[in-house]
Order: C-alpha cells, then structure tokens, then sequence
C-alpha cells in the first residue's frame, strides 16, 4: 500500500494542490488489514463490488450479493462471501 496514489493521480494532486488532503486520507483511512469497525459494517451488507486488475493492468468491477450477513471476515485479511 506505500504507492496508493499512481503518477496520475499525484500529477492531479499536485495541479489541485491537494497533496496533502490525499496524504491525510491515506494515512487516516486506508489500511491492509480489516479492523474491527471494518469487520462490523461489512459484515451487515448484502452487496459490494469486486474490482480487480489482471496481468495486463486492465480493471474489471462486478456485484456480489446475497442475503444480509453474507459476506463473512474470516480473518483480518480474509473475507468469505461464498453462498450456502
């Protein structure tokens, strides 16, 4: 997670002057793990959207959903949203 912020998104930053609001947001916001704030509120949806990237750096974003309560934290860096 050091490099959050991409050439563009600094590039964008700096043009705004608001290095420092992303800095703050980072720092204050953004982890690796999941806490357990994190944990409760997840733990209540019964959608979210998965986005990734493959090998090539292309995104791709879909829904999952299910019942309230279906995504489950296995750990603070596992989650299970696997259906019954």
């Amino acid at each position: 997670m050091k490099n959050l912020y991409g050439e563009q998104h600094q590039a964008l930053q700096k043009e705004f002057d608001t290095e420092q609001l992303a800095e703050r947001v980072k720092d204050a916001i953004v982890t690796d793990f999941v806490t357990e704030e994190h944990r409760a509120f997840i733990e209540q949806q019964d959608m979210f959207f998965l986005s990734t990237v493959d090998h090539q750096g292309y995104p791709t974003c879909s829904y999952k959903g299910g019942d309230k309560g279906f995504v489950k934290i296995i750990d603070e860096k596992t989650l299970d949203f696997s259906q019954s």
